[in-house]
């Protein structure tokens, strides 16, 4: 549930200042650093704000945010260096409202990576942890063995989730994941 509009810099709210600073060139960290709140919240702000709310939003759901122009345009910036904030700002200036986890995930689904120059090290198994969202389980070696064997074996999305008690999302970014390690060890060959 939305609270009410916060009141912020002599704007009726928070998005009407995100929206006012970016048009004066600020960048999306100078702005969160100003209203004490991440980069992401910026862009949840700004994209709430240019939400085309014209229609229900069932007949909005499935619109295409990116479109293949600027997905290819996302894939070469990454390609190139960018990073996933970056990138997520120069479609922010351009008026498109994208967040860097968006960034994040459509460079993962299209296979686009950092150049191996400017990727960090993959992390180590975190133990499990909670947030506001609920316990956060990090998938093990067993879980992976046993995602890539279903899934090469063509089980649906839905019974690999049950298998392994994880969300479709969950399912479906641990794929790209790992494909984009495997990937990452071919280059290295």
């Amino acid at each position: 549930m939305m609270g009410s509009p916060k009141p912020f810099g002599g704007f009726p709210s928070r998005t009407d200042y995100v929206v006012a600073a970016l048009a004066e060139g600020k960048s999306q960290r100078a702005i969160a650093e100003e209203l004490g709140v991440t980069t992401s919240t910026v862009s949840g702000l700004l994209v709430s704000k240019q939400r085309d709310r014209s229609r229900p939003a069932k007949e909005r759901s499935g619109c295409r945010l990116l479109n293949s122009d600027q997905l290819a345009e996302m894939c070469e910036l990454r390609e190139r260096g960018k990073g996933i904030h970056a990138i997520a700002e120069h479609f922010n200036k351009q008026g498109i409202p994208v967040t860097a986890s968006t960034i994040d995930y459509q460079c993962m689904r299209l296979g686009a990576d950092a150049p191996a120059r400017l990727r960090g090290k993959t992390p180590s198994r975190l133990p499990s942890y909670v947030r506001k969202s609920g316990p956060v389980r990090p998938y093990s070696a067993d879980d992976d063995r046993l995602l890539l064997e279903l899934s090469k074996a063509g089980t649906r999305y839905v019974d690999i989730c049950k298998a392994l008690g994880r969300s479709t999302s969950s399912v479906r970014g641990r794929l790209l994941t790992l494909a984009r390690r495997e990937a990452r060890r071919e280059d290295e060959a």
